[in-house]
């Protein structure tokens, strides 16, 4: 995925559990967040046995330029590339392999996001995201979301 963003700190993807309220959200719901906090980019994921958190610390990306990221998600495993550079890896505790979700993929932001995400995002990313891969073959047509709040189209 590409992004540029302008915003220090916004949601990128979120994929996690309906929940009613942040109160009845269990701290080992499954999700996955890809997002920026004060400037770097964080991936966290819980698989059901417990969080874990990602920060590629390298270098902020809130300075509205264009940055190509790869985030890989293998069962426990998980890492963040960004710009080719160097990596970072880490594994989900517990014995759990399988991420299970109900809300869809939410990209840039989402509904009642402090709710949807649980209290871990206040607000979508300011900024732009295009080329979307998951799975290494399925690329997310942007153009065209099931449902869209705030958007506008993005000069490349």
């Amino acid at each position: 995925m590409r992004f540029r963003a302008s915003s220090s700190s916004g949601l990128l993807l979120w994929s996690g559990r309906q929940s009613d309220s942040q109160e009845q959200r269990d701290e080992n719901d499954d999700f996955l967040a890809l997002g920026l906090d004060h400037g770097y980019l964080t991936l966290a994921y819980n698989l059901g046995s417990g969080e874990a958190v990602l920060r590629y610390n390298l270098t902020r990306l809130d300075d509205d330029l264009w940055h190509r990221i790869r985030a890989v998600r293998n069962e426990q495993w998980a890492s963040l590339v960004v710009d080719s550079g160097t990596g970072v890896s880490a594994s989900s505790p517990g014995q759990l392999r399988q991420l299970n979700t109900d809300t869809g993929l939410y990209v840039g932001g989402a509904p009642d996001i402090v709710r949807t995400t649980g209290g871990r995002y206040a607000k979508g990313i300011v900024g732009c995201i295009s080329d979307l891969v998951l799975d290494s073959d399925f690329s997310v047509a942007l153009s065209s979301p099931a449902q869209a709040t705030n958007t506008h189209s993005c000069i490349p």
